[in-house]
């Protein structure tokens, strides 16, 4: 996780240079392509288009091991059910799920809040997408390696209650910030956002063996009801305004800083007689 993550979004870096050359060029010292919109936004898709299908070839190329059935003779169906009633007594695995969907939740879901709030502060005509995108991506790269070494050096909870600190910290950040102080929101947001990483690294660890792909599909599965809060964070931000938003998703990472640090085990490895 540490490599992946550390050296991983410094490409995302590179691709933000691209990006904001493609608007402004702010962080190229004011080279930019010189595209209008839509032009800009249309030769940005392309871009990338051809490097999503490269990654969807590389995947397709994985040979991953068959998956342990609990029942060797058993259908697929009665494998699910099992798969099922497991989830539902694995306590660890269920509260860090609903904890995830939480801070998913607060810490992910008012990112594009946060994002439309920069013109608020910095003015309508300045375009700060490719600067939001290099700190993002940046603050991700030194956070990624520091989560990994914090794996291996503590616990699995450690880098949950880590990430949701951040991620709490960013809010605060945008709430008390002025000026282009406030673009330091995006980088903090950003390496916050390895709890995408590492809550679900805490529900594998959390699993037996042979039902850590059914509860990673549960996770993914669960992770629909994030879409409410977007709406929810929408409709906030519709009557009351951008800054009441800000106060409910701060509100909810506390919540689940709290949740975390009274409900998870610090190591949810299952017995050993248990895998």
């Amino acid at each position: 996780l540490g490599f992946t993550f550390g050296i991983g979004p410094l490409f995302a870096c590179v691709g933000s240079l691209l990006q904001d050359a493609v608007f402004e060029g702010k962080l190229l010292g004011g080279y930019s392509f010189g595209l209008e919109f839509p032009g800009n936004y249309l030769a940005m898709f392309a871009f990338v288009t051809p490097l999503l299908l490269m990654a969807g070839i590389a995947t397709s190329m994985f040979t991953l091991p068959p998956s342990p059935s609990t029942h060797p003779d058993s259908s697929t169906k009665l494998d699910l059910v099992d798969g099922f009633k497991q989830f539902l007594r694995n306590r660890n695995v269920m509260i860090a799920i609903a904890i995830y969907v939480l801070v998913y939740s607060g810490g992910n879901a008012i990112f594009a809040n946060v994002s439309l709030h920069a013109k608020s502060i910095l003015g309508e005509t300045t375009d700060t997408l490719g600067i939001q995108s290099f700190l993002r991506f940046g603050f991700k790269s030194a956070a990624g390696a520091l989560l990994g070494w914090l794996l291996t050096a503590s616990s699995p909870r450690a880098t949950l209650v880590a990430t949701t600190s951040i991620l709490l910290t960013g809010m605060i950040w945008a709430l008390t910030s002025s000026g282009w102080w406030f673009m330091a929101t995006f980088g903090l947001l950003g390496a916050g956002e390895l709890f995408g990483a590492h809550f679900p690294n805490y529900v594998a660890s959390a699993s037996q063996k042979r039902y850590v792909r059914l509860n990673m599909a549960l996770l993914t599965a669960l992770s629909a009801f994030i879409g409410f809060s977007s709406l929810a964070f929408g409709i906030i931000s519709d009557q009351y305004g951008r800054i009441a938003s800000f106060y409910v998703s701060a509100g909810m990472l506390v919540a689940a800083l709290i949740l975390i640090a009274w409900l998870l085990p610090a190591d949810p490895t299952p017995a050993q007689n248990d895998e």
